[in-house]
Order: structure tokens, then sequence, then C-alpha cells
């Protein structure tokens, strides 16, 4: 259900989101981690859905960033995963692990900003997983979807299913209709 990330994983990370900064736009800001640091934790959730998977983390680094990617795995079949990670307080995600966490209460969804929705047709799976905020030490796998399914769905929107409004618009997909990984790595 989760991986260690390693000192190697790191110093790869921290090198690839330097390659690729200058590619990069983000969709989400936040005011508790600089631009940078999202970049580091991308690539560690990537290298750690990856391992999770039983493959090489090594094999998924790109040459270089001048285009947008295909995918971040790519499965047998020519299947391709679009990995997704982000951060919370650790009692959250432990909570959100175990299901305790109800899908329309804070952190029960999943987002993918709808400026990424257009690349969602090249990918099969959208896989989510999470670091504590406080420590990334180990990242935890929350699940999976078919993309067909998520664009079938959901719909772009800014508002919460807890009466707020996210800063901008994003399909949010309930952790609850999320698959278990350990399924799609017999795919």
């Amino acid at each position: 259900m989760s991986v260690i990330i390693t000192e190697e994983m790191r110093q790869a990370a921290a090198a690839e989101a330097q390659r690729r900064d200058p590619n990069i736009r983000h969709h989400f800001e936040l005011n508790y981690m600089s631009g940078r640091e999202r970049d580091v934790i991308g690539f560690l959730g990537e290298f750690a859905c990856r391992q999770y998977m039983g493959l090489d983390w090594r094999r998924g680094i790109r040459e270089n960033y001048d285009t947008i990617d295909s995918g971040d795995i790519l499965l047998p079949g020519n299947k391709t995963i679009d990995v997704k990670t982000e951060t919370m307080p650790f009692d959250v995600l432990m909570r959100l692990v175990k299901g305790q966490v109800d899908d329309d209460a804070p952190y029960g969804r999943r987002l993918i900003n709808a400026e990424q929705i257009p690349l969602l047709e090249h990918y099969d799976y959208v896989v989510w997983g999470a670091f504590p905020r406080e420590k990334n030490e180990r990242w935890y796998a929350l699940g999976y979807l078919e993309t067909k399914y998520i664009l079938e769905h959901y719909q772009a929107t800014t508002e919460t299913p807890f009466g707020s409004s996210y800063p901008e618009p994003c399909l949010n997909i309930r952790t609850s209709e999320l698959k278990n990984l350990r399924r799609l790595t017999r795919v």
C-alpha cells in the first residue's frame, strides 16, 4: 500500500525537477509549497508508483521535457498511466487510506485541473497517490480509474461538494470510486 522513498529517488527527483523547470506550468498554486518542491513531489510519486507496480522506477525518466509526455508509465499492450501525487496532513492521509474520509468532505476528492482534461485522452488510466505533508518519506497508493470512465462521468467545476470553491475549475473525483492499484498491476 506504500513505498518508502530512497535517497537515490530524492536525488533523481530533484535533478529531474531542475531539468524540467523551464518547461513546466503549474495548474494549482499552493501557499505551503514552492513550484520546485511540487515538481520534486510529482517525480517522487511517479518513481514510487513504478516501484509499487513492480517496475524499475528509473526507466521512466525522460531524455528531455521539450514536449508533453505520452504518459508517466507505459504498461504492456501500450496502456499508459498518468500519475497524480498530492500531499496532505498525515492524520488525514491515514484516514483517507482507511476509507474514513467521506467523498463530500475536505480531502474526499481527487482533483484534475480542467486544463489537463484534453491530455486525458492520451492516457488509459489515472493513478492517485499521496505523501504526508509533514514528511515525504513514504508514498501511499490511493487508487486508479480508467480515463474513459472519468471523461464520461465527471464535469469540470469550481464548486466543492462541501460548500466552498476550488481555486481553478477541475474534475473532482470521488475517492470511493477509485480502484485498488493492485488490480492494475495485473492488467
